[in-house]
């Protein structure tokens, strides 16, 4: 009898947890803590990195508040600096549509309550309540179909994007009222802008597309006053960039598809080469000051089943040099490898990066033991 009660209770605590939207943290031994924001899942559809698992894009306006975005039709918040984490629906998305066509792209707010998420198909969500509900815009869709990339505001009114249509044709958009409307940026000096970031209300950096002698290749340009004009600081025909990242006006690194950095000191006037020398491809990137930065890798080319995969990295001179984090994966894993996406951090200390299979992320030592 006491063991039937004892069953029931237990059935009845899963079914409790399987019911709530809040999802707690699994403490694991390396210096990662391990939030599994999906227990329940079913685990056939967790082995594959296009289930509905999948956490991307991480933003947090303080230690505190945060979100992480799926790709599918929610968004995960947390308000005590990432114990629990709610989830709330964007827009539950037609199962019939493909998701590879129609899915969520980045995040981006300004405080605790006021925040934007960007689609394909030139969709734009904006949220007043911290995330819990949702209205939606359709941006350009008279002018290119395409998706909603690098979202983010200088300040409260002036706010900054990149449109990207299906032929790979990227604008900048921009808003001046606080996102109540939207416009295109014309510019004579830049073509395809991607990988829009900025480091102050007035200067940024993006790549964009540079022809020389009928040949089209990326090049690096940079802004001083506020996006009205555009200045080429770097060009390589040889390379294809990938993203690039500022930790102030002067300091940042491009990243291209060959694994290779190419970082600059003094504001892009010179940019010099840093290696990754590990045969995994590098997915993402972020540094927390001008030493301090981590990445994430994908697997490495060749594999076998009975070896430790380290996908995380961490660098304390600046890029020169990259050294694997005690946080290992295997192929023999029951419910399949988990593969990272997206990382946050704060100082050099405290960071959380996102997974598929719903996996979060978060350390308090840098990734260190």
């Amino acid at each position: 009898m006491k063991s039937n009660l004892l069953l029931c209770f237990l059935v009845l605590i899963i079914l409790t947890a399987c019911n709530d939207k809040t999802f707690t943290e699994e403490p694991i031994p390396t210096g990662f803590t391990e939030y599994n924001c999906f227990p329940w899942a079913n685990f056939k559809e967790w082995k594959s990195e296009d289930s509905p698992y999948g956490l991307f894009d991480v933003y947090f306006v303080s230690r505190r508040n945060g979100w992480v975005l799926m790709k599918k039709d929610s968004i995960l918040n947390t308000t005590n600096g990432g114990k629990t984490w709610t989830k709330n629906y964007i827009e539950t998305i037609d199962p019939g549509l493909n998701y590879d066509n129609y899915h969520f792209i980045c995040v981006y707010f300004i405080d605790d309550f006021n925040g934007w998420v960007g689609a394909s198909s030139n969709r734009l969500y904006h949220s007043t309540d911290r995330g819990v509900h949702w209205s939606k815009t359709l941006l350009f869709y008279n002018v290119v179909e395409g998706g909603i990339y690098n979202i983010q505001f200088t300040d409260n009114q002036t706010g900054w994007a990149t449109l990207s249509d299906e032929k790979n044709t990227k604008y900048l958009i921009k808003t001046t009222d606080a996102g109540a409307t939207w416009q295109i940026v014309n510019s004579s000096e830049v073509t395809g802008y991607s990988s829009l970031t900025f480091v102050d209300k007035n200067i940024a950096y993006c790549f964009g597309d540079y022809s020389n002698n009928n040949m089209k290749f990326g090049a690096i340009y940079k802004t001083t006053d506020e996006g009205i004009s555009w200045e080429k600081v770097f060009s390589d025909s040889s390379v294809t960039f990938n993203k690039i990242f500022f930790i102030n006006p002067n300091t940042g690194w491009a990243l291209t598809k060959s694994n290779k950095f190419f970082k600059t000191t003094d504001g892009g006037e010179t940019w010099y080469i840093q290696y990754f020398n590990n045969n995994s491809q590098i997915i993402n990137f972020t540094f927390s000051d001008e030493l301090n930065g981590w990445l994430v890798t994908g697997l490495p080319i060749e594999i076998t089943g009975d070896s430790k995969y380290y996908l995380i990295y961490h660098t304390d001179n600046g890029g020169n040099t990259w050294l694997p984090l005690n946080y290992w994966v295997a192929l023999d894993e029951p419910n399949g490898i988990v593969h990272f996406h997206d990382l946050f951090f704060f100082d050099k200390d405290e960071g959380f990066i996102s997974g598929s299979k719903g996996v979060i992320l978060h350390t308090t030592t840098g990734g260190k033991q």
